[in-house]
């Protein structure tokens, strides 16, 4: 700390618009990588998990249809409306 004593005050300004410029492109680079990584997982996301859920949708509105028509072919009593749900 002792050079800094001895350093004239236009260094010492200088010195610390350094040390904000070093500090601003650690974050910025810091961001990116962030930034890449999170695009990463979004495009995972998009490609992988989104179609299985769309696939999941699909099959549980088929299942509730199966559901209600084992339910009104119970209610009614119709054999026909129970071989045809199966």
């Amino acid at each position: 700390m002792n050079f800094l004593t001895r350093l004239s005050i236009k260094y010492k300004i200088a010195l610390i618009v350094c040390i904000g410029v070093a500090g601003f492109a650690v974050y910025l680079f810091f961001n990116f990588v962030v930034n890449s990584h999170n695009t990463a997982r979004l495009e995972e996301i998009r490609d992988r998990h989104f179609p299985v859920m769309e696939r999941i949708e699909v099959i549980n509105s088929v299942s509730q249809a199966l559901i209600t028509k084992f339910a009104n072919a119970v209610i009614t009593m119709d054999e026909e409306l129970l071989t045809e749900a199966e």
